[in-house]
């Protein structure tokens, strides 16, 4: 059985100005959730059985998406303009998964629990002026900067054969510059 829910926006509005030039801000934002619940029976017909004779499973996932971008286009004397761009976005998951694996007379083979969640912030400056040198060649130059970091934590409680479950946990931190 699966069940899933998920919401898309993705608004733009542009203004030009009187003395042309152009402002637009755009966004983009995404929400979703994805619950699973599956059972399964195991039965080997040929060479080793499996050690499971059924595995139950099943996962929750919220995921989350927020975008947002800022443009500006600025014209300037002899036809050079202008062309400054902004933006900031972020990413976040929450997941949760239970497997449980049993023998063929009902006793626990594998249990195990993993929960995860993860989140992620970038932001943005991108700007170009470009000019006239001769006809139809241009001089441009720019720059093009972003930031993004990322935290991931994963933890899991892993049963097997019956024993005392062992926990596990596994932190993640990323930060990546962009000149």
């Amino acid at each position: 059985r699966s069940d899933n829910t998920f919401l898309n926006v993705t608004p733009r509005v542009t203004w030009t100005l009187e003395n042309g030039e152009t402002l637009t801000l755009q966004s983009a934002l995404f929400a979703g959730r994805i619950g699973l619940v599956s059972h399964r029976d195991i039965d080997s017909t040929l060479g080793t059985p499996s050690p499971y004779r059924s595995v139950d499973f099943t996962l929750d996932t919220d995921t989350s998406m927020a975008r947002t971008d800022f443009s500006w286009l600025h014209k300037l004397g002899g036809g050079a303009k202008l062309d400054l761009k902004a933006g900031a976005n972020f990413n976040g998951r929450r997941s949760d998964s239970h497997r449980l694996a049993l023998a063929g007379g009902g006793a626990p083979v594998l249990d195990d629990l993993t929960r995860t969640a993860s989140d992620e912030t970038g932001f943005t400056s991108i700007g170009k002026y470009t000019t006239p040198i001769v006809e139809g060649h241009s001089l441009g130059a720019g720059w093009d900067l972003g930031t993004t970091t990322r935290d991931e934590d994963r933890n899991e409680l892993i049963g097997r054969g019956g024993a005392a479950p062992v926990a596990t946990n596994e932190d993640y931190r990323s930060k990546v510059n962009r000149v």
